[in-house]
């Protein structure tokens, strides 16, 4: 049984949501000069509204008024959402948008709390402590992109490379090394670099 304790705390926000559907729809909204096309990219490639920060909102106040119960499909659908905020940067409904990406990052740690997981999240939770990346890849190679490079004890500048640019976008990590190299920054990396936690965070676990 799931407990909800920190989703709650949104709930008059949540009713602040005039349900116009700009979230989802919008190609343009001239009132605020924000050129926007449908913003949501779950909704663009799942095509239900139940991806959008509209449909999210009705489902998240049938969950807190128990019309709609928990189950593992609820528990896939709350890891659906990007938490990209690009639903809160086009509402109009309060001064700075209803903040959907809060509101699902609280429900996230309900879950957690209430000891709700997904066997996915349970493997990236392994891999962290085993790999210190959540991909499960060897650490040694966390820095195979640059691996020739004598790097100083010390410099002005650390840079953090994070396990994504290490792992899986190295023409990102390589690049950013080779402009940092060009502009003559005194620059070095913490040679046993470990992953920053963001993942877990995201997922609910703030602890």
């Amino acid at each position: 049984m799931i407990k909800y304790s920190h989703l709650p705390e949104f709930l008059a926000e949540m009713e602040k949501c005039g349900k116009c559907g700009d979230c989802a729809l919008a190609v343009e909204i001239s009132t605020a000069k924000k050129h926007i096309n449908k913003p949501c990219v779950v909704k663009n490639v799942l095509g239900f509204e139940a991806y959008d920060a509209r449909g999210r909102i009705l489902i998240l106040k049938r969950l807190l008024d128990g019309t709609l119960p928990f189950d593992q499909d609820v528990g896939e659908w709350v890891y659906t959402c990007l938490l990209c905020g690009n639903c809160q940067t086009t509402c109009l409904a309060i001064e700075n948008g209803i903040d959907l990406p809060a509101m699902m990052e609280a429900l996230r740690k309900d879950l957690v709390e209430s000891g709700f997981s997904l066997p996915k999240h349970e493997e990236i939770i392994k891999n962290m402590f085993e790999y210190n990346n959540p991909y499960g890849e060897l650490h040694k190679e966390r820095f195979n992109f640059i691996i020739s490079e004598n790097f100083p004890p010390k410099a002005d500048v650390v840079v953090f490379f994070g396990c994504t640019a290490a792992y899986r976008q190295k023409d990102i990590a390589t690049a950013t090394y080779k402009i940092l190299k060009k502009a003559n920054v005194d620059f070095t990396v913490l040679n046993d670099e470990k992953c920053c936690g963001s993942v877990l965070f995201r997922l609910g676990y703030d602890e």
